[in-house]
């Protein structure tokens, strides 16, 4: 029970730092807001602005939350050799079930079986 108890605030930490790294990165890489739209090239133009900053941002979503499952992969295991992801799985509380599915495919690709 003690070994799920650190697992969880180790995660929950983790999960806190990288949300602030991540969070910091955004504020400074964002560029001056342009005039309003003027006309259909206008509009297009942001679609495909809002498009490209959503893929963008898909893509570091999900590097982040591999970089994380690998280092709690490595971090459980160090702690508990034996634990599988059946364990992780009794402890684990995340609610969207598109993140958990890229999260335990994320642990299994780091290790943990």
């Amino acid at each position: 029970m003690e070994d799920n108890v650190h697992f969880s605030r180790y995660a929950a930490g983790a999960f806190a730092a990288a949300t602030l790294l991540g969070t910091a990165n955004a504020h400074a890489q964002t560029a001056p807001a342009p005039a309003p739209a003027q006309s259909g090239e206008d509009i297009t133009a942001l679609r495909h602005d809002m498009e490209s900053l959503r893929q963008e941002y898909e893509s570091r979503i999900a590097d982040l939350e591999a970089r994380l499952a690998r280092a709690e992969a490595a971090e459980v295991l160090r702690i508990d050799p034996t634990c599988s992801l059946e364990k992780v799985r009794r402890v684990y509380t995340g609610n969207d079930q598109a993140e958990s599915e890229r999260y335990f495919a994320a642990l299994r690709k780091a290790g943990l079986k």
